[in-house]
């Protein structure tokens, strides 16, 4: 019972540094030039919970 807690813990994290790399890849679009640099913070978040969820 403890691993599958663990392992969705991990799919948890795993879908969220995939759903921010998404949306901040999604707002490089020129359509959304405006929000730019909220892009980059999400891309370098994204970045971060894929290197936590790689030590884990």
């Amino acid at each position: 019972m403890i691993k599958n807690s663990k392992n969705d813990k991990r799919n948890k994290l795993s879908i969220a540094a995939s759903l921010s790399f998404l949306s901040g890849s999604s707002l490089f679009l020129p359509n959304f030039s405006n929000y730019a640099v909220v892009g980059v913070w999400l891309f370098i978040i994204g970045s971060l919970l894929m290197l936590i969820d790689s030590f884990r």
